[in-house]
């Protein structure tokens, strides 16, 4: 039985969210007794994260500053973000069938670099499951990500030969398609975003529309260290990790415009 305050306790917090379509159930049973939220709504994450900004009037507002390790700053608004977002689906996105990218997740082995971010808010955008691979792991480590996923796309950094030595391996045996965001012209590799891939500066054809994503489907996997045995790729969905994550960054962190928050976590990890 559902408890009925916790259904509406939920209820509530759906409403911190845009949704494209408002859930009219907020906790149901599947038939393997799991709890599944918002199972009718339709939502995305990355509207929620750069457009919602946007449409309130907060465009020009700083998303995200940029510190690398000579403390020198970047500061990205949303309408840059939106745009870096924009273009990476026209120039990364487009040159694949679409049908390839629905199928398999996409990799992503850039997890320090704010590349990793553009790839990330693109899969979401463009509703493609995606999984962040922490990039200092060892070839092995990487591989089996990968194959356990059964991607065919891998989004990376190639600045470190030895790296790409690893990554160009993987490449062969998987018989990868690989996305490569290189930094090595550029005077701060952490903090000039704008890579080989988004440097093209070449306007972009249209405004690419924020795909209308069911609350269920399966936004990203991350995986467990593995330390002990074969990693574990735990499922998150969209909806219910949007509401959860936005609820923690409200009442947990008390995020507002005026505050800045320093998130030192590598993507690769779920806190980052």
């Amino acid at each position: 039985m559902i408890n009925h305050d916790l259904e509406k306790f939920w209820k509530k917090k759906s409403e911190l969210i845009h949704w494209f379509q408002k859930p009219s159930k907020i906790i149901t049973k599947s038939d393997t007794k799991n709890f599944i939220f918002y199972k009718d709504g339709k939502t995305n994450i990355a509207y929620n994260c750069i457009k919602k900004n946007i449409e309130e009037g907060n465009g020009e507002q700083v998303a995200i500053i940029l510190i690398d390790k000579e403390n020198n700053s970047k500061k990205i608004t949303y309408n840059e973000l939106e745009n870096l977002v924009d273009h990476f689906i026209e120039n990364v996105f487009l040159k694949f069938k679409i049908k390839d990218l629905q199928r398999y997740p996409i990799a992503i082995n850039s997890s320090a670099n704010f590349c990793s971010v553009i790839s990330m808010l693109s899969c979401m955008k463009y509703g493609l499951t995606h999984c962040v691979i922490f990039e200092d792991l060892s070839k092995e480590a990487i591989e089996i990500r990968c194959k356990l996923i059964k991607c065919k796309i891998l989004i990376c950094s190639l600045d470190n030969t030895n790296f790409k030595n690893k990554i160009l391996t993987i490449k062969k045996k998987l018989k990868l398609k690989i996305v490569n965001f290189s930094n090595t012209k550029q005077k701060y590799a952490n903090i000039n975003i704008l890579s080989d891939v988004l440097l093209k500066k070449k306007k972009i054809k249209k405004y690419h529309k924020y795909k209308k994503i069911n609350s269920n489907k399966a936004s990203f996997i991350l995986f467990t260290s593995g330390s002990t045995g074969e990693p574990k790729g735990i499922i998150h969905s969209t909806g219910g990790y949007l509401v959860y994550a936005k609820y923690t960054c409200l009442e947990k962190f008390q995020i507002n415009y005026n505050k800045i928050i320093l998130t030192a976590s590598d993507a690769g990890w779920i806190n980052g």
